[in-house]
């Protein structure tokens, strides 16, 4: 980038010099007749010539390795904490960061996990009912990923609940 800033702004620093009537690269720079094109031509040139030394660099985001990404595929075993206690297994499928799946319940209507994702060690996904209700799981995952408590939230019942979980396989 440095290079293409570098010989834009020479091209237009000698532009400037000799007046115009310059061709290069497919391009032409007519003849100027007025000297104030030519310093601004001339000072454009010197701040692209300059400006990759006096902007901060652009940094190159790489991409996220995939032995950094948890691996969650697989069947968990599920319980919701409170006043509504329940057991269940939660059987998921993962694509890079996403995964979807299955969460059914013992003693209540099973869930489609319709979107989750993971973010470094925390562990996110939305539970939606037949009933059209939905519950948010929000949760951190242990250092091994075997072992994940956080909270849920949502109406249930024509209720909100707020109440806590925990996975593990």
């Amino acid at each position: 980038m440095e290079n293409t800033f570098f010989g834009v702004g020479a091209g237009c620093i000698i532009a400037a010099i000799i007046g115009g009537g310059l061709k290069a690269f497919g391009m032409e720079i007519p003849l100027f007749n007025s000297i104030k094109r030519q310093l601004l031509l001339g000072l454009f040139g010197l701040i692209l010539i300059t400006s990759p030394f006096v902007l901060p660099p652009i940094e190159q985001v790489s991409p996220v390795d995939a032995k950094q990404i948890p691996k969650v595929a697989g069947i968990w075993r599920i319980t919701q904490h409170g006043k509504q206690k329940f057991d269940g297994s939660l059987d998921l499928r993962q694509n890079g960061t996403a995964f979807s799946g299955k969460l059914v319940w013992d003693t209540i209507q099973p869930a489609k996990v319709v979107s989750g994702e993971i973010s470094g060690n925390r562990m996110r996904f939305l539970a939606r009912y037949d009933s059209g209700d939905e519950g948010t799981y929000d949760g951190k995952l242990n250092s091994s990923f075997d072992r994940v408590e956080g909270q849920a939230t949502g109406p249930a019942a024509g209720k909100d609940i707020n109440v806590t979980w925990s996975a593990s396989r």
